[in-house]
């Protein structure tokens, strides 16, 4: 907060001084000083998300006593209105906030600052005895002032992105979400970009209308090193609300409380790099990014943990290959990778995005408003199931050697012996591991995990026939 600014009805805290200061609200007169004017009534316009009012609130001109009122939610009020200061909750960002008579923004409620107000209230304000006379300041039990607080925090709830969605202007037709992703270095046309650059829009918005909406697919952008993959997210948010909404700093590696809390108020996140992650590591991963709640939260002053439902959409850029984890249960169409053309993408610098995206920004949002309202469905359809599940085996994680020798023994006819006999089979139809590895020239054991990776992603299953009297376990086609 700035420096003091003596205003009527201002708390004002110096942040370089640590100076707390008291600026006394409209028609309050210091205890034991002459009235300077007299007025019958003030009126102090309060402003709330959903309607304005007025509190008229009454100074008796012939007392330079502090106001009496009775310790109760509807004086609390009262007394917010009069020194006009608002308070809400930030569903996005779960945090409480409040804004002054003459402030420019909300902004988070500190331990010290609420301390301050109420100690400024019990000088400024008394509390009525059981026979309406003047007893000692205005000083609920902490217990109760906190209760009263967290009341009006419960009629003023808002999400911040909700309630800019709800002022943007009308669609004005042009056709600009399905090119979200061109606009990150993706082919014109593309059917998979069109498809996920909807999807992420469209998450967005089922998740803000409705906290915890399932998202079962995360996108993953792949393209050069400082070709705009961040930018073009980034740019969906007017500068004013870039940092609160959009964040990069998501490290998987982290708990899981780490990552819960970097979600807190943001619309979209970006993810770290995914690869190499061990097989134990893939369950969690996969659980996380689809998670439709964020674990239990108190609210400060709070006493009960509340359930937590996210209300953003996970995204993941990067310029590995690689990119899509290694999953031996072949679970890979939760990935759903768009790769930039390297040509195009290295042209995309920001100045660019600023002027497709973000000048359009507000466009963009009012456009997925017309999508989501039309009834779009964000399941893929089949066409587009094959198209992302054929992208993620073209990336997963393995073993760069491993993976190109596979790839030259997959389509070919393969001979090998067993028991002095030669088979002759296509691909690694009815092939042990161990015969695999020997026909790939590989004889390291601990890259089977590759192998079976990749096996897995191609439709094959192990299988343990008995064969010649003897129990194998061999790969065949599903």
């Amino acid at each position: 907060m700035s420096p003091c600014r003596r205003q009527p009805g201002r708390l004002a805290v110096s942040a370089h001084s640590v100076e707390i200061a008291w600026c006394r609200p409209a028609g309050a007169h210091s205890p034991g000083r002459p009235q300077e004017r007299a007025a019958d009534e003030r009126g102090t316009k309060v402003r709330s998300s959903n309607r304005e009012e007025t509190a008229m609130v009454d100074f008796n001109p012939a007392t330079t006593a502090p106001t009496v009122l009775p310790t109760d939610l509807d004086s609390f009020k009262r007394i917010l209105a009069d020194l006009g200061i608002q308070f809400r909750w930030n569903t996005r960002g779960r945090r409480e906030e409040f804004i002054e008579r003459d402030g420019l923004e909300w902004q988070p409620v500190t331990d010290m600052w609420l301390s301050a107000l109420r100690e400024n209230i019990a000088q400024w304000y008394s509390n009525m005895k059981a026979d309406g006379e003047p007893g000692a300041g205005w000083r609920p039990p902490k217990e109760q002032w906190l209760s009263m607080l967290q009341a009006v925090l419960y009629e003023h709830q808002v999400d911040t992105f909700q309630e800019w969605l709800a002022e943007l202007p009308e669609w004005d037709g042009t056709a600009r979400v399905k090119d979200l992703l061109y606009h990150a270095g993706a082919p014109e046309g593309d059917p998979l970009a069109e498809w996920a650059s909807r999807y992420v829009m469209t998450t967005v918005l089922d998740r803000t209308f409705e906290p915890g909406a399932h998202a079962h697919v995360m996108l993953i952008v792949l393209g050069p090193q400082g070709c705009g993959k961040s930018a073009v997210f980034a740019g969906l948010f007017p500068e004013d609300k870039r940092h609160e909404w959009f964040g990069d700093a998501l490290e998987l590696d982290e708990s899981n409380q780490k990552k819960a809390e970097s979600l807190f108020g943001k619309v979209i996140v970006e993810a770290d790099e995914m690869k190499g992650r061990k097989a134990a590591d893939i369950e969690k991963l996969k659980s996380f990014i689809t998670r439709r709640d964020d674990g239990q939260y108190r609210r400060p002053w709070g006493r009960a943990p509340e359930q937590q439902l996210r209300r953003c959409a996970i995204v993941a850029t990067t310029n590995d290959d690689r990119c899509v984890p290694r999953d031996p249960s072949g679970g890979v169409r939760r990935f759903c990778v768009v790769e930039a053309e390297e040509r195009r993408a290295k042209s995309l610098t920001w100045e660019y995005v600023k002027e497709a995206v973000l000048a359009q920004c507000e466009q963009f949002w009012a456009e997925a408003l017309v999508i989501r309202d039309g009834g779009y469905d964000r399941h893929p359809t089949p066409e587009i199931d094959e198209l992302i599940e054929k992208a993620a085996v073209e990336h997963v994680a393995v073993n760069q050697i491993v993976a190109d020798k596979y790839d030259d023994l997959r389509g070919k006819t393969n001979i090998v012996g067993r028991d002095g006999v030669e088979i002759t089979t296509t691909g690694f139809e009815g092939l042990t591991m161990a015969e695999i590895m020997l026909l790939a020239g590989i004889d390291k054991d601990y890259l089977s995990q590759d192998i079976a990776t990749l096996l897995k992603l191609d439709k094959y299953e192990s299988k343990r026939p008995t064969v010649d009297g003897k129990k194998r376990t061999v790969w065949s086609k599903q």
